[in-house]
């Protein structure tokens, strides 16, 4: 069974990075599929995203409006 978390995001990197990183620690018997939409950030939050799709355990999803 796969458990799936979908957080939506907007200028908020560190308070994502807080999240990834606790919902990587969790001991949880499912797989976790964690799917982060960003709308149209203008901080590091894709850069953070995709430096967690190389490192993290988690099924990770990332997408990210272009425009407004």
């Amino acid at each position: 069974m796969l458990f799936t978390m979908s957080i939506p995001t907007y200028n908020r990197r560190t308070l994502l990075e807080r999240n990834l990183k606790h919902l990587e620690e969790l001991n949880f018997d499912k797989k976790i599929e964690v799917i982060v939409v960003d709308d149209v950030s203008t901080d590091d939050t894709s850069l953070l995203v995709e430096l967690f799709l190389k490192i993290t355990k988690l099924e990770l999803r990332f997408y990210k409006k272009e425009n407004g």
